[in-house]
């Protein structure tokens, strides 16, 4: 039959079902996982952007060819995308103002001048700009969309 009419008698196994329509929408609450899978996708899944990031800068520095990092889905529950990329970016702030509080300590030892150990808030506001930039060369990737552009800050044109 080339008309195009199914022959209702002829066993035909490859008939589409108009009525199934799958893949137009998901369905939200198949893929839920529980509370300790979101706590890993969201700890862990920091810890391994923040050192994937890191080993990403370490690459453009020295062109050095590094293995990628296994990928950890993201959070499935609200605003875990964002609360992931905060503590991914708090890694490395915390350790560099540790840092410099320690070398802080050390300047304050020295009779050198007291670069270390800002006495004005403009130059406390400069360390801390420091930090922050500094900070935030390790923990994001320059391939990856920023905390802004979750919230819309950044341009389409951008990513």
């Amino acid at each position: 039959m080339s008309n195009g009419i199914v022959d209702p008698f002829k066993n035909q196994t490859n008939i589409a079902d108009p009525f199934k329509k799958e893949g137009l929408i998901k369905d939200p609450f198949k893929d839920q996982v529980g509370f300790g899978e979101n706590l890993k996708r969201t700890l862990v899944g920091a810890a391994r952007d923040t050192a994937q990031a890191t080993t990403e800068l370490i690459e453009d520095v020295t062109g050095a060819d590094i293995p990628d990092l296994p990928v950890i889905p993201e959070p499935t529950y609200a605003g875990g995308q964002a609360i992931r990329d905060i503590a991914g970016f708090a890694i490395p702030y915390a350790g560099l103002a540790k840092t410099a509080s320690v070398a802080s300590k050390l300047n304050k030892l020295s009779k050198a001048e007291k670069v270390l150990d800002p006495t004005s808030k403009a130059k406390q506001i400069g360390k801390a700009a420091v930090i922050v930039t500094a900070a935030e060369q390790l923990a994001f990737s320059p391939d990856e969309k920023a905390i802004k552009c979750y919230s819309g800050i950044c341009s389409k044109s951008i990513y």
